[in-house]
């Protein structure tokens, strides 16, 4: 039968110090189906100082092996290095995948456990500094099994999530959120969010207007999106919206009970359902 749960929670840290360089980060979640040769092109980064590491590191779960290396990882066609097998902090758990775990504090990469902050990845090391393999605020990496390089069969792997790390020149800049929207089924509401000068909704369905700061929903599920904010310096960052879509009150029944003219007062009983 069929595995169902939640197999791999991540935990992830930001904090800031004015006094330190600021640090882009990129948390991508996988959204492609696995036949073991995956490609990902990541675009519109943040202006990226390459005098400094640019962390990257791996999230995956259930290798297909408990020791084996069986996933070659490309950067912009260049091989940085074969992983697999069960990372050190689960090594308690068959097939449980490998997990870069690191820091970046004061222009450094820093790597936990058995993480190496070098230019490589190897069999349970699944953090590297890929600065010189990439040129500009876009590249594109690859997932090739060792054994299925031809996308047979599936399911070969299961790539979580990727994590990007860098200093970079841009400024802070602040964007007010809701912490969620309540909208009534069928009816339309206005989602508004302060600052930024440009923005980009994804996905476009339900929403009047994708580059617009306060687009009206319409729809009868509820929703996550994100919403990408630049800001005058051409730099941006990408937030979560949640619209939840509940159903519309209805009218509550209001009974009275008859009083006698000479009454001052009477009763009246209100059912809100």
């Amino acid at each position: 039968m069929p595995f169902v749960g939640v197999f791999a929670p991540f935990i992830y840290l930001e904090y800031i110090n004015p006094n330190l360089a600021n640090v882009g980060s990129t948390i991508i979640i996988n959204n492609q189906n696995l036949f073991g040769n995956e490609v990902y092109n990541i675009n519109n980064l943040n202006s990226i100082n390459l005098n400094d590491p640019f962390g990257f590191a791996l999230y995956t779960d259930r290798t297909g092996s408990q020791q084996k290396k069986n996933s070659n990882l490309f950067i912009n066609s260049n091989l940085i290095g074969i992983t697999g097998g069960s990372d050190q902090v689960n090594s308690l758990w068959s097939f449980a995948g490998v997990k870069g775990h690191f820091y970046y504090q004061n222009n450094q990469l820093f790597g936990l456990d058995d993480d190496i902050p070098n230019n490589t990845m190897d069999s349970t090391d699944g953090l590297a500094d890929i600065k010189n393999y990439i040129n500009g605020n876009s590249f594109n990496f690859r997932l090739t099994h060792v054994d299925y390089p031809t996308n047979q069969p599936q399911h070969t792997n299961v790539n979580l999530a990727y994590f990007l790390s860098y200093t970079t020149p841009c400024d802070t800049f602040s964007v007010v959120i809701p912490n969620k929207f309540l909208a009534c089924k069928g009816e339309s509401i206005q989602l508004n969010i302060t600052g930024g000068k440009e923005w980009e909704w994804e996905p476009a369905i339900g929403l009047s207007c994708t580059n617009c700061p306060n687009p009206y929903f319409t729809d009868t599920v509820s929703r996550w999106y994100t919403v990408r904010v630049w800001n005058n310096d051409s730099c941006s960052k990408v937030l979560p919206v949640r619209v939840e879509v509940v159903s519309k009150p209805q009218n509550p029944i209001v009974q009275t009970s008859p009083t006698k003219c000479s009454d001052s007062s009477g009763v009246a009983n209100v059912q809100i359902i």
